[in-house]
């Protein structure tokens, strides 16, 4: 995949992710328009209406399992086994088991079988991925996998001989490969 065509990529997704964002906060501000609240009164900070955020709101953590896209983790029907743990105000740390990427959520409501959130913050872990296929390794020998417990891993393809683990991204032990074959 050359330079630009990445790039390219990378901007159409980012303009999707916008106009994603932007539509649902269109509809959030509708509802709050539907359900009558006007201008909020300017706030009078006292002890009932200032106060420490840790005593309002958890922060959960949410191991997905490697492949699972981020697209997929926004679905409302994912959290659906959590769904009564969570309250709309709380956040949720999502990252993957091979470490492709990291999000951060912001419940907004949720039901009995549905969390609706908010993407806050989405990092590309495997950014690196494609500076390193383009140093110009012979990659045709060898495979990076991903290998559970023994995290992402590099395989010599020839004999299927491990010949480096552990490596927390994809992009980590493709940097490791290409490091290997430089000499």
């Amino acid at each position: 995949m050359s330079e630009t065509t990445a790039k390219l990529s990378e901007n159409q997704a980012d303009a999707a992710l916008r106009e994603r964002r932007q539509r649902e906060a269109d509809a959030f501000l509708a509802e709050q328009k539907a359900l009558g609240e006007g201008k909020a009164p300017a706030l009078t900070p006292n002890r009932q209406n200032f106060d420490l955020a840790e005593q309002y709101r958890m922060v959960f953590r949410a191991n997905i399992p490697a492949g699972v896209s981020l697209d997929r983790v926004m679905e409302p029907d994912y959290f659906k086994h959590v769904a009564s743990q969570v309250k709309p105000g709380y956040r949720i740390e999502a990252m993957p088991a091979d470490g492709a990427w990291f999000a951060e959520l912001l419940v907004r409501k949720t039901s009995k079988e549905e969390v609706h959130s908010w993407l806050l913050l989405s990092v590309d872990l495997n950014a690196q991925v494609e500076a390193a296929q383009a140093i110009g390794m012979d990659a045709t020998a060898y495979e990076v996998k991903f290998g559970g417990a023994h995290k992402w891993r590099v395989i010599r393809l020839a004999d299927k001989e491990v010949i480096h683990h552990g490596e927390p991204t994809e992009a980590d032990a493709k940097a490791w490969l290409a490091n290997y074959l430089k000499g």
